[in-house]
């Protein structure tokens, strides 16, 4: 066999190898590099019909993926959904994924009856995932099953995703700690250390302003942080590694999507490694 025909072997294997991709992003970018080692190898060989063919494909495969990645960052936002645990829809979902659920989640039963909460994550009018979880004390809660259909798998590192979660919950607190109040004097015989003190004005307008800083509940509050970069995606145990801070306590529930307001400064930082 001399080099010639040892290119067209390589071609068609990575032509094959390209079929069996299940992400369409992947199979586009594989099919690509083998219709041009197959372009290289015909037209070397003068077999002009196969050549004619394989430039037809790359033609197809570079229109799909510059039209693929023009909306991978698109700002198309992800939903989620509450539904009962013995939800008709999430059982058929489930039993469809029996095998990935298996794989992910070994002694999760997907047939079994559930006592938890259940969510449904949705882009537009397709279900990317579900989430399933046993709420615990103290606003925490344990999740059993995070999963996400292959399709949407495609977090990469250096790649910018905004999470949206819901802080930690402080209950009613005084406005030193809420609002960053200085304070009194903490000084033996003071009579002013943390109380609100006076609040109103005097006889014009005889009230207090709207929006004054006052004691009351802090935390709670849905918070998005923007533009965190992915480090590592470990697909065999449904973990994205984050760099930064995310909203919330340890053990809750937030929401991974696309970063929609991501600049070409931090796309840069981000293929540097900075």
């Amino acid at each position: 066999m001399d080099a010639l025909e040892l290119v067209g072997w390589v071609g068609s294997a990575v032509l094959v190898w390209s079929l069996l991709q299940t992400r369409i992003l992947r199979l586009r970018v594989i099919n690509l590099v083998g219709c041009v080692i197959l372009i290289v190898y015909n037209g070397a060989a003068g077999v002009w019909p196969m050549l004619g063919l394989n430039v037809v494909l790359a033609v197809i495969n570079i229109y799909f993926l510059r039209k693929l990645l023009s909306t991978r960052h698109s700002d198309a936002s992800y939903a989620v959904v509450e539904v009962d645990a013995d939800d008709a829809y999430l059982r058929y979902l489930m039993a469809r994924h029996a095998p990935d659920l298996a794989t992910f989640y070994p002694g999760f039963d997907p047939l079994a009856p559930y006592g938890g909460e259940a969510y449904l994550v949705l882009r537009d009018e397709e279900t990317v995932g579900y989430v399933l979880l046993h709420p615990e004390a103290d606003g925490v809660a344990r999740v059993d099953v995070d999963y996400v259909t292959e399709r949407f798998r495609d977090f990469t590192p250096g790649e910018f995703v905004d999470v949206v979660g819901e802080t930690k919950g402080k209950g009613f607190q005084g406005g030193v700690k809420r609002h960053g109040w200085s304070g009194g004097d903490a000084t033996h015989g003071s009579m002013f250390h943390r109380a609100p003190g006076s609040i109103g004005a005097s006889s014009d307008p005889s009230r207090v302003w709207p929006g004054h800083h006052l004691p009351g509940r802090m935390g709670g509050d849905r918070r998005t942080v923007l533009n965190l970069p992915v480090v590592r995606v470990i697909p065999e145990q449904n973990l994205i590694l984050l760099r930064g801070a995310i909203p919330g306590a340890k053990g809750g529930l937030v929401l991974v999507r696309k970063s929609v307001k991501q600049t070409k400064a931090q796309q840069q930082k981000a293929k540097e490694g900075k």
